[in-house]
């Protein structure tokens, strides 16, 4: 699940005389459409996100290169399909194909990659065209997973992600007083496995599951997990 958001309003102050727009693009990684309360999930709560869909464009019909990390940030960055690269572009990168991040910073744009990195072996400040870097160590080569903020973190172990992002958005327009730039904001929720605070879980009170809500491949994946001993309500509610 990806948001796009073309922030030409949102940073009135800059009164930026460009009619090129500001571009935020955040990637949860692995994230399914039925996942936020705007598409339909009977007990996500999503609110931010369905003010975001409620304000702007929600699309109800697409396509992604990949249902994974790798595989969907390929798309993403270069719209090839992983498949066309003889190497995994985790591991190998994109070759000479040309990314979006390349073409926009031809284009004047200041260009920034925050969080997951996972599309190729340089996580540094110059590759496919971006100026800086936020990505998490381990991350480059393909597979490695940074060990991120505390599971009781009351802000979520993503917050760092979005702080380093915030701070890029904040010196740029500081420093250029007009745009335009381009982020990545590529957190690894849901992808990494689930494991918020108590002060997060407790948020959502007691949770039981009507698995009739739910269509007929979630409830074969509800009855897997009760096969292996899961509490589906429990796994819902983390």
């Amino acid at each position: 699940m990806s948001l796009l958001l073309l922030a030409g309003n949102a940073f009135a102050a800059t009164k930026l005389e460009s009619q090129q727009p500001n571009i935020i693009f955040i990637l949860a990684d692995d994230m399914g459409w039925g996942d936020l309360h705007c598409y339909g999930h009977p007990y996500a709560k999503t609110p931010k996100l369905d003010k975001l869909a409620g304000e702007g464009t929600r699309f109800q019909q697409f396509y992604a290169t990949g249902v994974t990390c790798c595989p969907s940030r390929t798309g993403f960055m270069t719209s090839w399909l992983p498949a066309r690269y003889p190497i995994y572009p985790a591991k190998g990168g994109f070759a000479e194909r040309v990314t979006i991040t390349e073409l926009l910073h031809k284009q004047g744009y200041a260009t920034g990659h925050f969080g997951k990195w996972h599309i190729g072996p340089d996580a540094k400040p110059g590759t496919y065209g971006i100026d800086s870097m936020g990505a998490d160590d381990g991350e480059a080569s393909g597979g490695g997973q940074k060990k991120n903020q505390p599971s009781d973190s009351p802000r979520g172990r993503d917050a760092h992600v979005f702080d380093e992002a915030i701070a890029f958005i904040e010196a740029f327009i500081e420093k250029h007083k007009s745009g335009p730039f381009y982020a990545n904001i590529w957190d690894h929720i849901p992808h990494n496995p689930v494991n918020p605070s108590q002060a997060q879980i407790d948020a959502f009170g007691p949770l039981q599951v009507d698995e009739s809500k739910f269509s007929p491949l979630m409830r074969e994946k509800f009855a897997t997990c009760k096969k292996l001993g899961g509490d589906v309500s429990e796994h819902m509610r983390a």
